[in-house]
């Protein structure tokens, strides 16, 4: 992995140096001060990891090896990395059962931290895991329809217990969509989250809600014509950027603290 300097990637590293290896991209991405994290094929045991980067000298170094499956990186914490795959029971059940792994920064073998059937997401939804803390595994869910009425849209936060993988619905509204390459945020005790595709009085906007459910509070609505394209959450404050292309392609960035 080597530096980049100026306006392009902060960082680059090859991703099939092997022959015979399909190069599978990064599956999610955690940073801390010295190290890059994320899960893929990134060394000549030519199978599915944990991988660290170092962020001065490049050195590589796999932390934990992964079965096969759908493994991403979603969450990290002082200590730990977790990653999520569906996996077929190992009960006998035949739906599929949602596993949470997790793997130590300095590198173990992977411990599982929750193993549920999976939500059933069922027609056009999409849907993915962005955080857990010690109760609950935290998810959402979206229906975007594809055709040219936002109200057919639909968007929902769920939780799913680590104790026993009960699924509850934080919140579910109509007229609204996320988009999985912004998901949702864990911040302590609430969710953070932006929607868009619908008309800013209805739903476009920032938005929070408890993590253990109920009327979502609106941090910040979208001026007509922007669209919130990312965000992050640091000492209780949120950053966001948004892109207006009317009359002209402009960025913003927007900081507001957390009530």
């Amino acid at each position: 992995m080597r530096r980049i300097d100026g306006t392009g990637p902060i960082y680059e590293f090859p991703t099939a140096v092997y022959e015979g290896i399909n190069p599978t991209g990064p599956r999610g991405v955690q940073v801390d001060g010295s190290s890059v994290y994320t899960v893929g094929v990134y060394d000549s045991a030519m199978t599915l990891g944990v991988f660290r980067f170092g962020r001065t000298d490049g050195t590589v170094r796999r932390l934990a090896t992964l079965p096969q499956g759908d493994w991403f990186l979603f969450a990290g914490d002082a200590t730990h990395l977790y990653v999520r795959a569906n996996l077929p029971s190992r009960t006998g059940d035949s739906r599929p059962h949602l596993a949470v792994w997790r793997v130590a920064r300095a590198g173990a073998n992977p411990e599982t931290v929750f193993e549920a059937p999976a939500p059933e997401l069922g027609g056009t939804v999409r849907g993915d895991l962005f955080g857990l803390d010690a109760t609950h595994v935290y998810g959402f869910r979206t229906d975007d329809r594809g055709d040219i009425d936002p109200s057919n849209d639909t968007f929902g936060l769920f939780r799913m217990a680590r104790t026993n993988g009960a699924v509850a619905d934080m919140t579910r509204e109509t007229g609204a969509t996320v988009s999985p390459l912004w998901p949702p945020r864990l911040a302590g005790a609430r969710v953070v989250y932006t929607t868009g595709h619908a008309p800013p009085a209805q739903s476009s906007g920032l938005w929070t809600v408890p993590t253990s459910g109920g009327t979502p509070t609106r941090l910040l609505a979208a001026s007509p014509g922007e669209l919130f394209r990312a965000f992050g959450v640091e000492n209780n404050c949120v950053y966001v950027g948004s892109l207006t292309a009317d009359p002209a392609p402009l960025t913003r960035i927007h900081a507001i603290a957390l009530p």
